[in-house]
């Protein structure tokens, strides 16, 4: 394949021009310049890296770790891929554990909460007021950082 303009390219991905043209600009893709309006051009091998992107941002890599990603592929190193992997990973399950907290905290006031009468006393009020005080917060809020 000689190569996709833009458009085509994100059609063929799924991912939207401007987002393109942003994973362009910090670096992730290098498309080829040619032709007389020297558009931009999406070979099958930028197309696959494209995809690529696509697909570790699905997974909840952060684009700092899908360059990382991107080097040691080039660089033809497992170790370091798995490296990168086994973190993240480790910051998912934090991830999962913080919101699994948020789920017990919205369960049980749900399930306290009688649905009747005015705000004054609703559990789920209380429970949102009082959370910044929890140690959940604090967990998913150091997670996310």
């Amino acid at each position: 394949m000689e190569g996709l303009q833009i458009g085509q390219a994100a059609s063929e991905t799924g991912i939207p021009v401007e987002t393109i043209r942003y994973y362009e600009r910090v670096g992730l893709v290098t498309p080829h310049r040619k032709g007389s309006g020297n558009y931009r051009l999406f070979d099958d091998e930028v197309i696959s890296r494209l995809v690529f992107v696509r697909n570790a941002k699905a997974l909840g890599f952060s684009l700092s770790q899908i360059r990382s990603l991107l080097k040691v592929q080039d660089a033809d190193n497992r170790a370091e891929i798995k490296s990168i992997a086994a973190s993240h990973l480790v910051d998912v399950e934090k991830r999962i554990g913080a919101l699994m907290a948020i789920g017990k905290a919205l369960t049980d006031a749900v399930n306290e909460c009688d649905g009747k009468g005015g705000i004054d006393g609703c559990p789920i009020i209380e429970a949102i007021v009082d959370y910044e005080n929890c140690d959940r917060s604090a967990a998913l809020e150091e997670d996310q950082a």
